[in-house]
């Protein structure tokens, strides 16, 4: 819900730049700015972000880029520009809320295992599972390994909605913004982003 607050915001503040304009000087930046993102994988082929820890670090990457960026931007644009950092965040705070969740749950079978307590079958199989995924040394960050579409127990959807949500603000933001700034996207973008006008 916060999410969708901040991109609200984010959205008026924009519909105020489409209204009355930026310092020219925010459009070269941005427009850079928009080339550095064709190379995140996690924005432009989402099927290249399947693999839990490459997406979570490309996130981590792209939030940093943000607040680099913002620095360089006039106060009116940079504002919404740093909802793009607000959603990174939100998406990494799913990810460890998830991971916590994940280490909760495994946790107990793990400690009852090497108690020789009797586990069933499907315990046994959870197990497995992640350990051969490098359980407990990692669960979703730097874990290269683990296909998001292959997760087994409980939040088995979770990091996948995440990242969905995280996707849909990028497309609302970075739609709302190129409209604003009358910016063309990269083609690998594109297929992204809607304009101001869609919304």
């Amino acid at each position: 819900m916060a999410e969708l607050v901040t991109v609200f915001e984010s959205m008026i503040k924009l519909v105020g730049i489409a209204r009355d304009g930026l310092p020219k000087s925010d459009i070269p930046i941005f427009e850079a700015f928009l080339v550095d993102l064709t190379d995140y994988g996690v924005l432009t082929q989402p099927f290249d972000a399947e693999y839990a820890g490459a997406a979570i670090e490309s996130v981590e990457r792209l939030r940093k880029l943000v607040v680099e960026i913002a620095k360089k931007l006039s106060p009116r644009l940079r504002d919404p520009f740093l909802t793009l950092g607000t959603a990174a965040r939100e998406f990494l705070t799913r990810v460890d809320a998830i991971d916590r969740s994940i280490r909760r749950f495994l946790d107990p079978i793990e400690k009852n295992r090497k108690a020789k307590v009797q586990l069933d079958d499907h315990e046994i199989e959870l197990l497995e599972h992640w350990k051969s995924l490098d359980y407990p040394d990692r669960v979703l960050r730097r874990n290269y390994r683990l296909n998001i579409t292959e997760m087994q127990g409980p939040n088995q959807y979770d990091f996948l909605i995440a990242l969905g949500a995280f996707r849909e603000a990028y497309k609302i933001i970075l739609g709302g913004l190129c409209s604003a700034t009358a910016t063309e996207l990269p083609p690998p973008l594109a297929s992204l982003t809607p304009g101001l006008e869609e919304l």
